[in-house]
């Protein structure tokens, strides 16, 4: 009977132990480097992080490291963003995305940053942005447009995916319009 108590009480002990254990906040990798470094430096650093990350991490390494830094430096958001979108076109949005989440007010120079930096993957980033901050679309298109001209109707095609409760409305505008787009 003793025997059959304390193999009871050592399952109860194990399992609350390891409830306790999971609990722990995971620490960020890269918050330690980017902290390290000088503000001026801060997005080059960022980039080169996303720049070494393997393909099938890029993603999550690009979120991680833009909310990172611009957590430690939210004034340097669009300057992280450009420096990322430049180095690795292909997650100009994602970097984009998750700045404008962090940082709402600044979505429109976000933006503009980002599609400055990748003008191919604009509507992308229009996309990612209002999706992360759906009330500032008109200042995220409008942002976009000036910073890569001629692609007004991949813009406003990037805000009616982005949010369709407007694709209604953006769709009877081009229609009545002919399809151009200012």
């Amino acid at each position: 009977m003793k025997t059959i108590v304390a193999i009871a009480f050592s399952v109860a002990f194990l399992t609350v132990w390891n409830s306790f254990g999971k609990d722990e906040p995971k620490i960020n990798p890269f918050y330690n480097a980017l902290t390290a470094a000088p503000v001026p430096e801060l997005p080059a650093k960022a980039a080169d992080f996303v720049m070494q990350a393997k393909s099938r991490d890029r993603q999550t390494t690009t979120i991680n490291v833009v909310r990172t830094a611009v957590g430690i430096k939210p004034a340097a958001a669009p300057a992280i963003v450009g420096v990322v979108a430049r180095a690795v076109p292909d997650m100009a949005a994602v970097a984009a995305g998750a700045a404008a989440a962090e940082q709402p007010k600044q979505a429109g120079a976000i933006a503009r940053a980002a599609a400055s930096a990748a003008p191919s993957k604009a509507g992308k980033i229009v996309a990612a942005v209002c999706r992360a901050v759906p009330n500032e679309y008109r200042n995220i298109a409008g942002a976009v447009s000036e910073a890569v001209p001629g692609s007004g109707k991949e813009i406003v095609e990037a805000v009616a995916a982005a949010l369709p409760e407007l694709r209604l409305g953006i769709e009877q505008t081009l229609a009545g319009s002919g399809g151009n787009v200012a």
